[in-house]
């Protein structure tokens, strides 16, 4: 037999509604009511916010996700309705429609959520499919170059930094997308009519937002003291045969923090005729 205890948990999060001044905060507070089997939940807030329903068991672990959106405005997502005062019900049941179990249940009423990045499910920066090259910088960081085809022939790539146990650092190659601007001068962007800054896709095929980067099947790349990744450009990647070199192989510097400078697409050392592994080595 499941019990059905219901307890009021409501939480009113300090929050600033978009076009407002003022705190949010309930006009009503949050009860909950059994009724026939099922439980009536009404509540009205001040001001529009987001805002998110949810019943908790015993152990405080959400056993039914009721709503969670924007209140106040006409398109307000179900099970909300227009306005800023609610009435919403419980069936009694979990999220995959069987009764809850693990009471009694408390019902949690929160306000003024903010999205925040959790975990991104499927990809793991553990994961190294097919390397291509590596290299140890003078801290020990260990960089990547590694990728494969995502689609027939066309190859991706990416570097990583790990510590020297393995672990996943971070990404370097491509940047990440909130670079500052003094950390991106050789990353070429376009702004759109709003006034927001897009990378180019320079080649579609060597599925590179830099210019004239293709990197092949095998970097012998090198990592400087004062923090710099040189690798070479290679001829062909992946089955592509007119790739943007830029008219020859090129040494390319990035940061290994993921930065580009100004000049990380060096001068022509080798043609665009010329194939095969090209080694790198650091002197003093």
């Amino acid at each position: 037999m499941n019990r059905f205890l219901f307890l009021l948990a409501a939480v009113s999060l300090a929050a600033i509604a978009a076009g407002a001044s003022a705190e949010v905060k309930f006009t009503t507070p949050p009860t909950a009511t059994p009724r026939d089997g099922r439980t009536e939940i009404r509540f009205a807030v001040s001001a529009p916010t987001d805002v998110e329903v949810a019943i908790l068991d015993a152990a405080g672990k959400v056993v039914r996700h009721l709503g969670a959106g924007a209140l106040g405005a006409k398109n307000a997502p179900p099970p909300f309705g227009p306005g800023l005062s609610q009435s919403i019900t419980w069936d009694g049941k979990d999220d995959a429609r069987k009764p809850a179990c693990d009471g009694p249940f408390k019902v949690r009423v929160r306000l003024g959520l903010k999205a925040r990045l959790d975990r991104i499910i499927g990809w793991s920066g553990q994961n190294i499919d097919r390397p291509r090259g590596m290299v140890c910088g003078h801290d020990g960081t260990l960089y990547v170059v590694f990728g494969s085809s995502i689609s027939g022939h066309r190859q991706s790539t990416l570097v990583t930094a790990h510590d020297r146990n393995g672990k996943y650092l971070r990404q370097v190659f491509p940047g990440p997308a909130n670079l500052p601007p003094d950390k991106r001068k050789g990353w070429p962007r376009m702004k759109l009519p709003g006034g927001e800054e897009v990378p180019v896709v320079f080649h579609q095929l060597s599925r590179s937002t830099y210019p004239g980067v293709l990197l092949g099947s095998r970097i012998f790349p090198v990592a400087t003291r004062d923090g710099r990744l040189i690798v070479l450009s290679a001829l062909h990647g992946g089955g592509i045969k007119h790739p943007d070199v830029r008219g020859g192989r090129r040494l390319l510097t990035l940061g290994t923090d993921g930065g580009v400078p100004a000049d990380f697409l060096g001068s022509v050392i080798f043609p665009d005729n010329l194939d095969g592994f090209g080694h790198l080595a650091l002197s003093p």
